[in-house]
């Protein structure tokens, strides 16, 4: 390890050593100013805030730090809603409500996941102390790393809960009231008014009753070890889990196999001890290039117009100040720690001033004060901008942390190395400040505007920025939260938490009562159940054994019966009837709930089931095709119209269709159907040259014909039919002789179609026969009287009517049966 970390540490460039050593110079001075008393405390209220990592469902943010507060019964509350990034520091107050989930990482190594209807606060938050407060609901605690003498402890109202080994360990609260504590790996330490006591890796502890002086401890079974140790994972790592961890025995061969900093690339470039949150989402959003004069340095994947500190929001996380709140999934790191530089048009983050004790910053940004009131600004800091570490009181003013010297020498600089670099600087109007910002929120930044304002560290320096600090919290969306009474419950800590003094009230705002450094030390009695816990509540947490020698085979009526006498021995003052009692009674909750939340489930699984079997069928009745839906539709209408007409037109318009499908798939080829068009639009032309008076004549004629054939007896008409097939039959026959030879695979389709003609004609009953006669001796008649109007020159078409006529007669002749 120590090999490993002097080889990252090498990675830093010479200009981030002399950045190192100059950090190191500033601390020792800061701490000589105060004297050697006062080193502990000086390095423990440095400021730093824990990431909100991960949401789903609703969840509330709350902050308790002001001094006022301390003398109302009760905190005073604000809930906002929380979103990923969102800060949360000494005086936060977070609440998930029901159905809900919530994840915050301290550092890169430690993290907390929190279930449904939890509260949990924020008591001290420092390098070396983490104390929280948990008063109602439950958690799973992930403490990768813990140096010697660091402090991580969970506050409950029965007492505290210290880690004291790197380890997985679950906290709750149950219905009843008592403390859970289950030890996937390590070991904690409870620590009460009644004493202390440890409990290890494998065991369940249950402590309660007044300052936590009734404890017992059970086993977990290995199944419900791997349950909760599964839930957790899958939750922390959705999409690179592998379900590993459901069996126990795994988890307790390798429980680093997921550690970040072995499976990340980016905390390759980062020191071992830096303990930076949010570096693993580095890997997916950016690249990571060696930058000539900066080392290595992050790219995010954007766009060209990008910029740092453009798309998210600003939160007063009072009292480190005005914070950056990215909407960027990776936006945690890149924005409270290192620098930002433009190379190439391209920004990069550098890390490189991420000492081996990385210092927390807001927001790193240089803020502009502009001439013109409706305006603000500000710009990234750059490799080589000073950042003095700094709270802020109730009236917005700065409380700076080191030396004099160092302070004076760096809070008024105003040569930002970024703020001349082309849309760095990112213009808001005044109005938009307290809103949710994004790229076409920004204004361009006028150059000569720029030239006339200069940046500064300090946000409230900017007069117009003080004014709009309170109303920052008052915007955005709000979270109602109804659990005032387990809200409104005190807590016990093992030590006294440690606040910079502008919330030194804090501790008496959230009612945090400390143990006695005596009475820590007693022996906290810890009685062995003897059981093994083998289930689980719905809730999350494992169902509570009862001591040894308590009947687990009681019926209801039994346990009833048992919890009546218990009563009257407690009410004599029996202390032992008094705990079984309270058991009995806890175990009689507890499988009330499982048997209420088992029927719920069934009933739940069995109307989702329904559910989802009617979606499936209203998608798959959705999913036909519409041309299905029209072909119905239209088969509906033909039908209707078809039962409207009268039964010879129905067969008449049956046998037409046939005849028209059986054509159309036996259609001649594109060049015949050509020919045959231009055929026929030069009769149709033809005709409409006509005098009007020859139209006039050959109306007549064809009216005279149509007459005649009326009139005609039925033999005669018979024979003057036989003779016009012939005649056609002729007449074709010429045309096919005028026409360009037919290829060879074009003449069985024109077969084909001659031959369904002549069936369709066939199948033609007498009258249509009558009405199509008709028609062919008017294109007859209209043929002639076009050849008659043609110029005598043209001889080519009586050569091929005498031809038609030689044929016709000869048919006659020497066919009269036909």
């Amino acid at each position: 390890m120590h090999n490993n970390l002097v080889d990252k540490v090498r990675r830093v460039r010479s200009s981030f050593a002399v950045v190192l050593l100059f950090i190191a110079a500033v601390c020792l001075a800061s701490a000589g100013c105060s004297g050697a008393a006062d080193k502990a405390s000086a390095s423990d209220v440095m400021p730093l805030a824990a990431r909100v990592d991960r949401l789903d469902g609703e969840v509330g943010i709350d902050r308790q730090t002001d001094p006022q507060d301390s003398n109302q019964d009760q905190p005073k509350s604000d809930w906002a809603k929380a979103t990923v990034n969102t800060p949360v520091s000494v005086g936060s107050r977070v609440y998930v409500k029901d159905k809900s989930h919530a994840a915050i990482a301290f550092s890169g190594r430690n993290y907390a996941r929190l279930n449904p209807q939890t509260s949990l606060d924020v008591l001290s938050l420092s390098q070396r102390r983490t104390q929280l407060a948990l008063r109602d609901g439950s958690g799973i605690f992930d403490v990768g790393a813990l140096a010697p003498g660091e402090l991580f402890e969970v506050a409950t109202p029965n007492g505290a809960v210290d880690f004291q080994q790197p380890g997985l360990y679950q906290v709750g609260i149950d219905d009843r009231g008592s403390t859970l504590v289950s030890v996937l790996s390590g070991i904690a330490q409870v620590i009460g008014l009644a004493g202390s006591g440890q409990v290890g890796r494998g065991q369940l502890l249950t402590f309660g009753g007044d300052y936590g002086s009734e404890a017992y401890v059970s086993q977990l079974d290995s199944g419900v070890c791997g349950n909760i140790t599964n839930d957790y994972y899958s939750y922390r790592y959705p999409t690179t889990y592998d379900g590993r961890y459901a069996d126990y025995q795994r988890y307790q061969d390798d429980p680093y196999y997921y550690d970040p900093y072995r499976r990340s690339s980016s905390y390759q470039y980062i020191p071992d001890d830096a303990e930076v949150a949010g570096l693993e989402d580095l890997d997916d959003y950016g690249d990571w290039e060696d930058v000539p004069g900066h080392g290595h340095s992050w790219c995010p994947r954007v766009s060209s117009t990008w910029a740092p500190y453009r798309d998210g929001a600003w939160y007063n996380d009072q009292p480190l100040g005005l914070t950056w709140v990215s909407s960027e999934r990776w936006g945690w790191a890149p924005y409270h720690y290192g620098r930002w530089v433009n190379v190439n048009q391209r920004w990069y983050w550098v890390p490189g001033e991420i000492v081996s004790r990385p210092l927390y910053s807001p927001a790193l940004v240089a803020f502009v004060a502009f001439d013109q009131d409706d305006r603000v600004g500000w710009v990234p800091l750059g490799p080589g901008d000073p950042y003095v570490p700094r709270y802020y009181d109730r009236n917005y003013q700065p409380q700076y942390i080191g030396s004099t010297t160092y302070v004076t020498q760096n809070v008024n600089v105003t040569n930002i190395v970024n703020y001349n670099v082309p849309g760095a600087v990112t213009v808001v109007r005044s109005r938009e400040f307290t809103q949710v910002i994004t790229p076409g929120t920004a204004l361009t930044a006028d150059s000569a505007l720029l030239g006339r304002s200069r940046p500064v560290l300090d946000p409230y320096a900017v007069p117009r920025l003080k004014e709009l600090a309170p109303e920052i919290r008052s915007h955005g969306p709000k979270v109602q939260i109804t659990a005032d009474q387990a809200l409104s419950r005190s807590v016990v800590t093992s030590q006294d938490p440690i606040a910079p003094a502008v919330v030194a009230n804090t501790a008496k705002a959230l009612k945090v009562k400390s143990v006695p450094e005596a009475e820590g030390r007693h022996k906290l009695q810890i009685n062995n159940s003897g059981q093994t816990v083998t289930a689980i509540q719905p809730n999350g947490l494992p169902v509570p054994a009862v001591q040894k020698g308590q009947n687990q085979t009681m019926t209801v009526q039994e346990r009833d019966a048992r919890i009546t006498a218990l009563a009257s021995q407690a009410a004599q003052g029996d202390k032992s009837a008094k705990r079984e009692m309270r058991q009995l009674q806890d175990q009689q909750r507890v499988q009330e709930k499982v048997d209420r939340h088992a029927a719920q489930q069934g009933t739940a699984t069995q109307q989702q089931e329904q559910k989802q079997q009617q979606k499936a069928e209203r998608k798959a009745a959705q999913q036909q095709p519409a041309v299905q839906q029209q072909q119905k539709q239209e088969q509906k209408a033909a039908r209707k119209a078809a039962q409207q007409q009268p039964p010879v037109q129905q067969q008449q318009q049956k046998q037409q269709q046939k005849a028209e499908r059986k054509a159309a798939q036996q259609q001649p080829p594109p060049v015949q159907q050509q020919q045959q068009k231009q055929q026929q639009k030069a009769e149709r032309r033809a005709a409409q040259q006509q005098p009007p008076v020859q139209q006039q004549q050959q109306k007549q004629q064809q009216k005279a014909e149509r007459k005649a054939v009326q009139q005609e007896p039925p033999v005669k008409q018979q024979q003057q039919q036989q003779q016009q097939k012939q005649q056609q039959k002729a007449e074709r026959k010429a045309a096919a002789q005028q026409q360009p030879p037919v290829q060879p695979q074009q003449q069985p389709q024109q077969k084909q179609q001659q031959k369904a003609e002549r069936k369709a004609a066939q199948q033609q009953p007498p009258v249509q026969q009558q009405q199509q006669q008709q028609q062919k001796q008017q294109q007859k008649a209209e043929r002639k009287a076009a050849q008659q109007q043609q110029p005598p020159a043209q001889t080519s078409p009586p050569k091929a009517d005498r031809k038609a006529e030689k044929a016709k007669n000869k048919n006659n002749n020497g066919s009269p049966n036909q």
